[in-house]
């Protein structure tokens, strides 16, 4: 990957949908956090370019959960993830805060219906 590869990261394009997935979320996805809200792809946007701009493709993460995912859970930004990793992130959340195991799936169906047609915006 050159300098020239992350160059839709300028566009206004991905910061509409930046901007889009961190309102519609309002907070982490993984601690609840409000705190440093980022935009996470879901399908990584080098291997899905297609999704790059797509609102259902997005998570809202906190800098901390979002660079706890990409550290310890898939080794590096450049990594290929997709939504089973992401769900699989979801469950370790869930599991060291002892949160009840509905609450993974729960907390991805909301993000997923909020970005679907006739769901919340």
């Amino acid at each position: 990957m050159g300098t020239g590869a992350a160059q839709w990261r300028l566009s206004r394009e991905y910061r509409a949908w930046r901007a889009i997935v961190v309102r519609r979320d309002g907070r982490c996805l993984g601690c609840h956090s409000i705190k440093g809200r980022e935009a996470h792809h879901v399908k990584h946007a080098t291997y899905w370019p297609e999704l790059r701009f797509d609102p259902a493709n997005g998570a809202c993460l906190c800098r901390a959960c979002h660079t706890n995912f990409h550290t310890n859970h898939r080794r590096s930004f450049r990594e290929k993830c997709d939504e089973v990793d992401l769900e699989n992130f979801f469950t370790l959340v869930v599991y060291y805060r002892g949160l009840p195991p509905a609450t993974t799936e729960d907390i991805f169906a909301m993000s997923r219906m909020k970005s679907s047609p006739g769901g919340e915006t």
